[in-house]
């Protein structure tokens, strides 16, 4: 099973390396590496690129 946009196509899925199941919130958090810190500012980083490419 495939994740779909409302109009059917494909979603475009990225698998991170990470144990945690929310990564855009780290604070408050006891044990957070900086390869958890990466791959927060990736997430975030791609996911601003997303939403400029669709509103900017």
């Amino acid at each position: 099973m495939w994740v779909k946009n409302s109009d059917g196509t494909n979603i475009d899925i990225e698998m991170i390396d990470s144990e945690l199941h929310v990564v855009t919130r780290l604070n408050g958090r006891d044990n957070i590496t900086q390869h958890d810190r990466d791959i927060q500012a990736y997430v975030k980083h791609e996911f601003y690129q997303t939403i400029r490419g669709v509103y900017g």
